[in-house]
């Protein structure tokens, strides 16, 4: 209809498969393989940065290492129990939405 829009695939043809790219370029980041990439190592700790994950969440992306060095940064890093790995739909996303707000309006200060 709008050829000049990206064309999402049906729901039909979404496979697990396709969270690899998302998967590799994370892990290479936090790996160490952040250069190849072209990214600088370090640098993705000094931007404003939101991670938070539910305890439910089958597969984490995430090391314990990472997780407590997300810990020592401020408003950066949120366990939230009880939640599975669709954070926005659970609790109708409310709870997702008041923590996401929260954190905008709080690294909007940072400017």
């Amino acid at each position: 209809m709008f050829p000049f829009l990206p064309q999402f695939p049906r729901a039909k043809e979404i496979h697990a498969g396709m969270n690899y790219l998302y998967f590799y370029l994370w892990w290479r980041i936090f790996t160490g393989g952040a250069k190849e990439i072209g990214i600088k190592k370090g640098n993705i700790f000094n931007v404003p940065f939101l991670f938070f994950y539910g305890d439910k969440t089958p597969f984490k992306f995430h090391s314990p290492q990472f997780a407590q060095k997300m810990q020592q940064k401020p408003n950066r890093y949120i366990f939230l129990k009880d939640h599975s790995h669709w954070l926005m739909y659970d609790h109708n996303g409310k709870f997702f939405n008041q923590i996401l707000f929260d954190w905008l309006q709080e690294t909007d200060k940072l400017n």
